[in-house]
């Protein structure tokens, strides 16, 4: 369309172990999140641009192929391998709020809870944002 121009915030090229495969992508009000699958035996990573461009920088490394990645004002969630993880937006420990869900569906948020599908089981689930106590499954 005139007028309208197209923006590169972050480009990533191949890696050592052969390449990129960005997956999941999520805007806040700095910062555009995504999953990088990853082609290397370490896993992938979350990682995330200034919205108006810049470096990229990895939020959370060493992620067993993350796919989906949702945002609330606090904290960023992804699934990786059979869990859905959280880490808070300005910088911390990462947190399984849910695991062995085998989950690599899609991810919601809102303002009390996350929710996901199973794609095994055909399910929806559902946790606090605080995430699931003790062994209990979604």
């Amino acid at each position: 369309m005139a007028g309208e121009c197209l923006v590169v915030l972050a480009a990533t090229g191949p890696t050592p172990f052969g390449g990129v495969s960005p997956c999941g992508l999520a805007v806040d009000g700095e910062n555009v999140y995504w999953t990088d699958e990853g082609n290397n035996p370490i896993g992938g990573d979350v990682m995330r641009v200034p919205l108006g461009g810049g470096p990229a920088t990895t939020f959370a490394s060493a992620q067993a192929e993350p796919q989906c990645v949702v945002l609330d004002a606090q904290n960023a969630y992804w699934t990786a391998g059979r869990n859905v993880i959280k880490a808070p937006l300005a910088g911390g420990p990462e947190t399984a709020i849910a695991w062995g869900q085998n989950s690599d569906g899609e991810l919601a948020v809102d303002s009390t809870s996350v929710y996901w599908a199973v794609g095994d089981f055909f399910g929806l689930f559902a946790t606090t944002s605080a995430g699931l106590s003790g062994s209990e499954e979604g």
